[in-house]
């Protein structure tokens, strides 16, 4: 008798798949619009467009499978999926200024002259802002990418992150990461910037860099809530038995 095939396998490797098509027909879509339609360019990476309401809805899932993933692992009492989840749920936050546009909030005076987009919002404060983005996405980028190398590397700091029960991103994670910088610099930003057609002064153009990162922490979070900490071992009975 043939066992019956197991789905649920498939469910990774289906997702990843799907998300870097996806991630794909971003930057596609988005150097078609800079070189042969600049309204649908401008309306792409404008503030509230399409690319940043996609990267603030998959922020919002993974911070949703984070949370699935805790009670899914709850027997390894792994706090992190939590503490992603809480931290993810304060960047989609941020990242809708905290309804102030959805229930027509009105910014407090101080905002309105210490953000740089008069917004209620932490991470747009006057004279800081691009550092705090940048370094936000640089530990990200490292988290995604370094660490899913570094275990491959040193066997003990993949068994200390699996004592600690530390996510360990995979391979296909720190996949989706690589491609993401290599298509926004040599796909989109070289291009569009040889022709001079970013548009710097009307557009956020790095809009689709951090649309792509945050499609990549998608993909993580499923991940996390399908398999658990670790893509190496199959964590769970060996975390267990770390205790």
């Amino acid at each position: 008798m043939h066992n019956a095939p197991n789905y649920s396998d498939k469910i990774p490797k289906l997702s990843f798949l799907i998300c870097l098509m996806f991630l794909v027909c971003c930057y596609v879509i988005s150097v078609y619009a800079g070189f042969n339609n600049r309204e649908l360019y401008h309306f792409l990476l404008k503030e509230d467009g399409p690319l940043e309401n996609i990267a603030t809805a998959c922020v919002l899932f993974a911070a949703l499978l984070f949370l699935l993933a805790y009670f899914k692992h709850r027997h390894v009492k792994n706090t992190f999926f939590l503490l992603f989840s809480f931290a993810l749920f304060i960047l989609f936050m941020e990242e809708i200024s905290w309804g102030q546009r959805i229930f027509g909030l009105q910014v407090p005076d101080v905002l309105q002259q210490t953000n740089a987009q008069k917004e209620i919002n932490l991470h747009n404060f006057k004279g800081i802002y691009r550092f705090v983005n940048e370094l936000i996405y640089l530990c990200l980028e490292f988290y995604l990418l370094g660490i899913s190398l570094l275990v491959l590397i040193f066997n003990d700091l993949n068994n200390l992150l699996l004592r600690y029960r530390v996510p360990i991103p995979s391979a296909a994670t720190a996949f989706l990461v690589f491609i993401n910088f290599l298509m926004f610099v040599y796909f989109f930003q070289f291009p569009l910037s040889y022709y001079d057609l970013l548009g710097r002064r009307v557009v956020n153009f790095t809009e689709i860099y951090e649309t792509g990162i945050e499609i990549t922490l998608l993909f993580f979070s499923l991940e996390c809530f399908h398999r658990g900490t670790t893509w190496l071992d199959h964590d769970d009975a060996m975390v267990a038995n770390h205790k």
